[in-house]
């Protein structure tokens, strides 16, 4: 019996090595209450205790380890706040730049639009001789039509021959658009109105302005558009929508001229508008010059340019003369009806048999123009007059 006392005792001592922060003091008393049971009852305690004993498979960590693991398994309040305030700055910013991509394409998507109507205005200027009218949508909705005579509006989207989704800019709204046309304007003449065609002239400019920047330090990028495409941004003030309703007003005087709304401390300029894309005008405006234009169909052949118009009314002016001639003879000097120069202006005909100039027809050109267009003349002598009759097998002038 004693053998099997000091078994016990050995295999405790050696247990409380293994697992010395389960055992504690008390593991003794135990043990030495034990060598006074029955031998029989000592026999099944220490079968228990050598059958509840985990496998080397089982056994618990030590308790370093679970110290450890229970220090990655929490955290305290300052980390779960620190946790918190860098999650929130990243997400923020990558709620900023995807913001930012997404306004940046639907910047894209508008230049592309605004594009899109300029080129269709310069087709319809070569095939009409003139520009179209603005949309008034107050008036009776979003149609897409030209309403004759209105300057500012919306764009004739159907007019032109394009998709209602060409006339809106990236962020849904309707785009704005306007034609010149000078203060009453006489036509035919020198007047200017692009919207009519009896005032069409190759030579003739506009007159709207459009600024880069704010009101208080603008900067022109053109005086003489003749027609001008705005869009509202990405705040949509002052636009109309594809419903036919208009947005809220603008606050600031340069989208108060781009939407043409009176605004409270703000004085609106005729033919004024505004470019901006920045945060305090988020407008962005493209523009139509007439030199671009007409030089694009001069290039087609679809129209001729004003030097070429020039020469074409000036050579037709001698061949009418030496015409008129063939048919009369010498007897009477003919009249002879030119037409308007490029630029709006009579050409003067003067003919005299009696002088060695015959006939002399002028333009006063466009001295205002950018360059200046100086005084242009083309005259037929006697002498070439005769020698055209002869040609043709007639009897010369005296």
């Amino acid at each position: 019996m004693a053998t099997i006392d000091r078994t016990i005792l050995r295999q405790a001592t050696s247990t409380k090595n293994r697992f010395q922060p389960i055992f504690d003091f008390r593991f003794y008393e135990v043990f030495t209450d034990f060598r006074r049971l029955s031998a029989r009852r000592r026999l099944q305690l220490r079968s228990s205790m050598i059958l509840s004993m985990p496998r080397p498979s089982e056994q618990r960590p030590t308790l370093h380890a679970r110290d450890l693991r229970g220090v990655a398994a929490g955290f305290s309040l300052i980390e779960l706040s620190v946790v918190l305030v860098l999650l929130t700055i990243v997400l923020g910013l990558g709620l900023g730049a995807l913001n930012a991509r997404f306004q940046s394409a639907n910047g894209s998507a508008t230049r592309q639009r605004m594009e899109l109507v300029r080129e269709a205005l310069i087709q319809h200027l070569g095939a009409a001789r003139r520009l179209p009218c603005a949309e008034d949508v107050s008036s009776g909705g979003v149609t897409g039509l030209e309403e004759c005579p209105t300057l500012f509006g919306t764009i004739p989207f159907a007019t032109l021959g394009l998709p209602r989704e060409a006339a809106e800019d990236g962020w849904g709204n309707l785009m704005s658009y306007t034609v010149y046309a000078s203060a009453s304007p006489a036509c035919p003449g020198s007047g200017v109105d692009w919207k009519s065609a009896s005032c069409f002239g190759e030579g003739k400019v506009g007159g709207i302005t459009v600024n880069n920047g704010i009101l208080a330090s603008p900067v022109a990028l053109t005086t003489q558009a003749i027609a001008v495409i705005i869009s509202h941004g990405p705040n949509g003030l002052g636009a109309w929508t594809r419903q036919g309703t208009r947005n809220a007003a603008p606050v600031g005087c340069e989208e108060a001229q781009n939407s043409q709304q009176t605004v409270a401390a703000c004085t609106l300029t005729a033919n004024v508008f505004f470019h901006g894309e920045r945060p305090e005008v988020d407008d962005l405006a493209s523009f139509l010059v007439a030199g671009e234009a007409l030089q694009r169909l001069a290039r087609d052949g679809v129209l001729l340019s004003p030097g070429a118009r020039l020469g074409a009314d000036l050579q037709a002016a001698i061949d009418q003369f030496i015409g008129a001639f063939a048919t009369a003879g010498c007897t009477v000097a003919p009249s002879i009806s030119v037409g308007l120069d490029p630029w709006g202006h009579a050409y003067s005909a003067t003919t005299s048999l009696a002088n060695p100039t015959v006939f002399q027809v002028t333009s006063s050109g466009c001295p205002t123009c950018a360059p200046a267009v100086p005084v242009t003349s083309r005259s037929v002598s006697k002498t070439e007059l005769n020698a055209y009759l002869l040609k043709a097998g007639l009897e010369p002038c005296p």
